[in-house]
């Protein structure tokens, strides 16, 4: 189903589905489209991890016994988006401890969340620094990054995420804030 991008129309009025299901089918077919597209990436990932965990990470361990541990790994994982479990694939010797035994679904959670807040600040600074760049062609890499940096770090909304729109309202009005040389302004 996740692969039938041009299917217009499913007709499933009247048969018993399971909650969540019920819930993406009374949203329309975009809903529909992604929820079964989710869980196609679901089991992509989870062949791949399970592939690269028996040959490469734990290749003396049961496969049965790896394949126990994905599953529970995974179901730890419901809740994360396929970008998600794409770096759980991707980063898999980073996130899983070195012996075996060793493995603990709730920790790797929090490594993976945790890999991800960072790869998604590193996204944002890299776009800070664009713009600043953009701006000040003549100033040396380094010294752009580091103002990025700060002024990721430091324009905070009240729950202490970054605020996008004020940063956005920075490059709008990037001819009077930014006016001063660049050696001489912080976040």
């Amino acid at each position: 189903m996740a692969n039938l991008t041009s299917l217009l129309m499913l007709q499933l009025d009247g048969c018993p589905l399971k909650e969540t299901l019920s819930n993406t089918y009374s949203s329309g077919m975009a809903s529909i489209h992604e929820d079964f597209r989710r869980k196609e990436d679901r089991k992509h990932y989870k062949e791949q991890l399970f592939d690269h965990l028996t040959e490469w990470v734990y290749p003396s361990i049961a496969k049965d016994k790896i394949f126990e541990v994905i599953e529970q790994i995974f179901g730890m994982l419901k809740d994360c988006n396929s970008e998600m479990l794409k770096r759980l694939q991707r980063n898999s010797q980073m996130l899983f401890p070195v012996k075996f035994e060793d493995i603990d679904p709730l920790i790797i959670r929090q490594k993976l969340f945790k890999l991800y807040d960072e790869g998604e600040s590193r996204k944002a600074i890299a776009q800070i620094q664009l713009r600043l760049k953009s701006h000040y062609l003549d100033e040396p890499l380094e010294s752009v990054v580091h103002l990025a940096t700060e002024i990721y770090e430091n324009v905070r909304t009240h729950d202490n995420e970054p605020d996008q729109k004020v940063i956005d309202q920075f490059f709008k009005y990037k001819s009077q804030i930014f006016n001063a040389p660049f050696n001489q302004l912080n976040a």
